[in-house]
C-alpha cells in the first residue's frame, strides 16, 4: 500500500456555489478513495475583520445592491491590462496566508474552486516559494481573467467554448479537460428518470445559496399565474429575505412554503414542474443533474448571463431578461407540457459527471507526478553507482596521501555509500509500496546490513592498506552499490511483474540485505564487466525514461 495521497480543495463563499462544487468534489473522493487524506478549506471563511472578509462582503453587496457597477467592474477587469493589475493586487493580499495554509497542510495537490485563493498560490509558485500541483475548478460557463495564470496545472471546464476561451488567454491546450461542473451525489440520487407534469402544479423559487436577486417580486409575479398549485420558495442564508418573505405569505392567492437554508433542495427539484432561479452556475448544474426545466430572473451581469446563455442555448432553460415578462413566460411553459418534457429530456441526455472526471484526472496527474519522482530517484541512485566505480581511481592518482589522509577517504566513501546505497534505496522501495509492517522490518533489515557491511569494510579495507598497496581483488560480501543496479532493473521489470512486484522488491530487500553481511568473497569487477554493467544501467535508464 503506497502512502496516502493529502488533497487540499480550497474554496471561497462568495456566494455558495464555490463551496458546493469543493463539497462534491470531496464527497465523491472520499467515497471512492477512503484512504486520501481530504482537506477541505473555505479560504473567506472568517468572522473577524480582515481584508479578504471584507472583499467578500462588498462583492455580496455589490451584487445585491448595485449590480450595474459590478457589471462595469466585471467587464473592466475582464481587459487583459487592466485584470491582470487586480488579480495581482489581489493575489499579493492573499498569498502570505495561502503559503501558511499549505505549509500547514503539506498537500501532495490543491484544487481550487475560486479564482482569488488560487491567485495567491499561483504566485507563490511563481516565486518558487511552493512546488505543489494547482487545478483549477471554474464553476460558471464564462472564464473570467482572475483564472487565468501559467502557474495552473490544470484546468477543468464545463463546455467546448471555455476551452476556446483559455487558449485564447495563452494557456495551453494540453492543460485544459471537459469534465463538467461537479455536483453533489444527492443530485444524483433524485434524478429523474422521465419528466412527469403532474398535480398538484408545484414550482420552485430559489436565488442561489445567499437569496439574491428579485426573489420577493418573482414570488408576486408567480402568485398570479394560474396553473401553480403550490410555490416553494428557498431563502438560502439571507435571513432577511426569509422573514420578509414569511411576513408576504399571507397576502400571497398561491399556497406558498418557505424554506432557509435547507439540505432538501435535490427532493425540492424532483418534485418541482419548474425551477425559477437566478442562473448560478452551480444551482444550474444541480437542476439539470435532477431533470427539472429552468427559467432564470435576475442574472448577475457577467458569468452569470453567461450561464443563462448557454443553458438556453441548450435548450435546457429560458431566460427572462425583464422581471415583468416572469408571468407570461411561466404561464406559457406551464400550458405547453410538451415543451417541458422536451427541456427535460434534453437535461437528462447531459452526460457529464463533474465530480467523477475532476477526481479520475486528478487522481491520473498525482500518479504521473508519482511516476516522474520514482524515475528521478531510480535515476539518482544509478547515477551515484556510476560516480562509485571511478572515486577509488581518482583517489590513487593522489600518491603522497598520509595514513591519515587514507582513512579519511575510506570513512567518507563508506559515509556516502551509506547514504546512497543503504538509506536513498530504502526510501525509494517505501515510495514504492515497502510500507507495510512487515516491509517496514525489512527496509530496517536492510538499512542495519549495509552499516555493518561497510563498517566491516571499513576495518578490513585499512588493515589490508597498512599490510599491502595492491588493489583489491575481492569483496568481503556483496558490495554495497548493487542496489545501484539490482533496484533500477527491478524498477524497469515492474510491469511484467504485475501484482507480484511489491512481493519481488520485498525479497529482493531481504536477500541483498543478506548477501551485505554473509561471508562470503565476490570477485571484484575488471573494466570490461564495469562498462557492460554501466552499459546495462544505461539502456535501463533510457527505457523507463522512454529515450529508445
Amino acid at each position: 500500500m503506497s502512502k496516502p495521497d493529502r488533497i487540499l480543495i480550497v474554496s471561497a463563499s462568495i456566494g455558495t456555489g464555490h463551496t458546493q462544487a469543493a463539497r462534491a468534489i470531496e464527497e465523491y473522493w472520499a467515497q471512492k478513495n477512503p484512504d486520501a487524506i481530504i482537506t477541505h478549506v473555505d479560504f473567506l471563511n472568517t468572522n473577524s475583520f480582515s481584508f479578504d472578509n471584507l472583499i467578500k462582503e462588498t462583492y455580496i453587496k455589490m451584487i445585491d445592491v448595485f449590480p450595474m457597477l459590478y457589471d462595469v467592474i466585471y467587464r473592466m477587469s475582464q481587459g487583459d491590462k487592466k485584470g491582470s493589475t487586480a488579480q495581482t493586487a489581489l493575489s499579493w493580499m492573499l498569498k502570505r496566508r495561502m503559503l501558511k495554509l499549505i505549509n500547514r497542510e503539506k498537500p501532495d495537490i490543491i484544487i481550487f474552486t475560486h479564482p482569488f485563493p488560487c491567485g495567491a498560490a499561483c504566485i507563490l509558485k511563481r516565486q518558487h516559494l511552493i512546488d505543489v500541483p494547482l487545478v483549477a475548478v471554474i464553476t460558471d460557463f464564462q472564464v473570467h481573467q482572475f483564472w487565468v495564470y501559467k502557474q495552473i496545472d490544470a484546468y477543468f471546464v464545463g463546455t467546448t467554448s471555455m476551452v476556446d476561451e483559455l487558449c485564447k488567454a495563452g494557456i495551453p491546450v494540453d492543460k485544459i479537460t471537459i469534465t463538467g461542473i461537479p455536483v453533489r451525489r444527492t443530485f444524483y440520487e433524485h434524478r429523474l428518470t422521465e419528466y412527469k407534469h403532474a398535480y398538484p402544479v408545484k414550482v420552485l423559487i430559489m436565488g442561489g445559496g445567499l437569496g439574491l436577486g428579485c426573489v420577493e417580486s418573482a414570488l408576486q409575479h408567480l402568485d398570479e399565474v394560474s396553473g401553480i398549485d403550490e410555490l416553494i420558495v428557498i431563502t438560502g442564508r439571507n435571513a432577511e429575505l426569509y422573514e420578509g418573505l414569511m411576513s408576504m405569505r399571507k397576502n400571497l392567492r398561491t399556497p406558498t412554503t418557505i424554506y432557509g437554508y435547507t439540505l432538501e433542495v435535490a427532493k425540492l427539484m424532483r418534485e418541482a414542474a419548474m425551477l425559477v432561479t437566478k442562473p448560478g452556475g452551480l444551482t444550474c448544474m444541480e437542476a439539470v443533474t435532477v431533470g427539472v426545466p429552468m427559467v432564470f430572473f435576475s442574472a448577475i451581469p457577467g458569468q452569470e448571463e453567461g450561464n443563462a446563455a448557454f443553458f438556453e442555448q441548450q435548450g435546457f432553460a429560458r431566460w427572462v431578461r425583464d422581471i415583468h415578462n416572469l408571468h407570461a413566460v411561466v404561464t406559457g411553459l406551464l400550458a405547453n407540457p410538451e415543451r417541458l418534457h422536451e427541456m427535460s429530456r434534453e437535461e437528462l441526455h447531459w452526460k457529464l459527471d463533474g465530480a467523477a472526471n475532476i477526481v479520475r484526472a486528478v487522481q491520473c496527474l498525482l500518479d504521473e507526478r508519482k511516476k516522474a519522482c520514482r524515475k528521478v530517484a531510480i535515476f539518482c541512485l544509478a547515477l551515484s553507482g556510476l560516480c562509485d566505480m571511478f572515486d577509488g581511481k581518482i583517489a590513487r592518482t593522489k600518491k603522497n596521501r598520509t595514513d591519515d589522509e587514507k582513512n579519511f577517504g575510506i570513512q567518507i566513501d563508506s559515509l556516502c555509500d551509506v547514504v546512497c546505497f543503504g538509506i536513498f534505496p530504502a526510501m525509494i522501495c517505501y515510495c514504492l509500496g515497502v510500507n507495510t509492517s512487515a516491509g517496514i522490518g525489512a527496509l530496517i533489515f536492510y538499512s542495519v546490513a549495509s552499516v555493518i557491511r561497510l563498517a566491516y569494510f571499513n576495518v578490513s579495507e585499512a588493515k589490508r592498506q597498512n599490510e599491502t598497496s595492491e588493489n583489491r581483488q575481492y569483496y568481503q560480501g556483496l558490495p554495497i552499490t548493487s542496489m545501484a543496479i539490482i533496484l533500477p532493473f527491478l524498477y524497469l521489470m515492474r510491469r511484467y511483474c504485475g501484482l507480484y512486484f511489491l512481493i519481488v522488491i520485498h525479497i529482493a530487500v531481504i536477500i541483498v540485505g543478506l548477501l551485505f553481511i554473509l561471508d562470503i568473497k565476490v570477485k571484484k569487477p575488471q573494466n570490461p564487466v564495469r562498462i557492460l554493467l554501466v552499459a546495462v544501467v544505461a539502456l535501463a535508464l533510457a527505457k523507463m525514461f522512454r529515450l529508445i
